[in-house]
């Protein structure tokens, strides 16, 4: 939403451009009425993708500072998880106040976050009660035989399939319109950008991609955003890329 002079004032994200702007105009709260008196016009951009759209609103808020957005610079996590060993015989995953984002951790906003993941991950990879600390009280019960070993190998497993760290590949979903894909591309853990590819376009070379994306400045918040939706959404498409 601009200004009469053509300021961002307020920037969003929605499945439905007119029905939020609607809403906007015809609310009564404060932010409301401040946005009905000061806005004179209204641009959009089409995405496709959730994620994109995500990663976009929380750029250009960084970038613009909308007037009635309220732009942080902080980080948009609390907590993190360990998956590293720390030399002990057991990767023990605890939830600890972080907000680093270091190697081998994983992000979260709120303890109840990260446990959630802990509970989800626990049933996904039947995860060792050693691996889980005092978070998942009704964790699996380790079987007889197994060593630290096999507990571990289960805990990295869960780190891969919901990490970014150190990953070439491309992240596929819908695009803008019928017979188009959009992709974002991580390269080194990091995310380099996005684009838009016609449907039956092979995406496994990371220099093509890297030429037609448009780029997006990493930081520890893009990493936690993209983790994040990964956590909840199993729609993606991951495809590996070889640098």
């Amino acid at each position: 939403m601009h200004d009469k002079d053509g300021e961002i004032i307020f920037l969003g994200k929605t499945k439905d451009i007119k029905k939020r702007v609607n809403q906007h105009f015809t609310n009564v709260g404060k932010l409301a009425r401040k946005l009905q008196k000061e806005t004179k016009r209204v641009t959009y951009e089409t995405t496709g993708s959730e994620l994109i759209a995500i990663l976009k609103a929380y750029l250009e808020q960084k970038k613009n500072k909308p007037r009635y957005n309220h732009v942080s610079n902080k980080k948009l996590f609390t907590h993190t998880i360990d998956f590293s060993q720390n030399g002990t015989e057991h990767i023990v995953l605890e939830v600890e106040k972080n907000k680093s984002l270091e190697p081998k951790k994983m992000a979260f906003n709120g303890t109840q976050a990260a446990k959630s993941f802990l509970n989800k991950i626990s049933d996904e990879f039947e995860l060792c009660p050693s691996s889980l600390g005092t978070n998942v009280p009704n964790s699996h019960q380790k079987p007889l035989g197994i060593n630290a070993l096999d507990c571990n190998e289960k805990v990295l497993s869960a780190f891969d399939r919901y990490s970014i760290q150190n990953k070439n590949m491309a992240l596929i979903d819908r695009g803008r319109e019928t017979g188009e894909r959009s992709f974002i591309l991580i390269k080194n853990g990091e995310l380099q950008g996005f684009g838009y590819v016609e449907l039956n376009y092979q995406i496994n070379n990371i220099h093509i991609l890297e030429s037609i994306m448009t780029p997006i400045r990493s930081d520890e918040n893009t990493t936690f955003i993209v983790e994040t939706y990964l956590r909840k959404n199993n729609r993606l498409k991951t495809i590996p890329l070889t640098p």
